[in-house]
């Protein structure tokens, strides 16, 4: 029986990768087509700091960001619309 649950867990986990994986490269492709700056710090985390804007790092793997201790969700289209949206005029 343990030895199903290990199969099972391993299962899961190899699904999880998967499922980071494919929302890293679609979210960085979102990102990379729009016309904002960002820096990469490693590829799991773009910093966003352009002038006018919140300060924001954002998680390709997951889809959220954080800003001003706050943790937000939705993917790299929310993420740029709550950027835009948020922008100091």
């Amino acid at each position: 029986m343990s030895n199903d649950l290990a199969k099972d867990f391993k299962l899961m986990n190899e699904l999880r990768k998967k499922r980071h994986n494919d929302w890293y490269h679609k979210n960085l492709q979102i990102i990379q087509a729009s016309d904002l700056e960002y820096e990469a710090t490693s590829d799991t985390c773009l910093i966003f700091r352009m002038k006018g804007y919140p300060k924001a790092d954002f998680y390709p793997h997951t889809g959220r960001w954080r800003s001003n201790n706050k943790t937000y969700n939705g993917g790299a289209t929310a993420f740029i619309k709550w950027l835009r949206n948020n922008k100091e005029l």
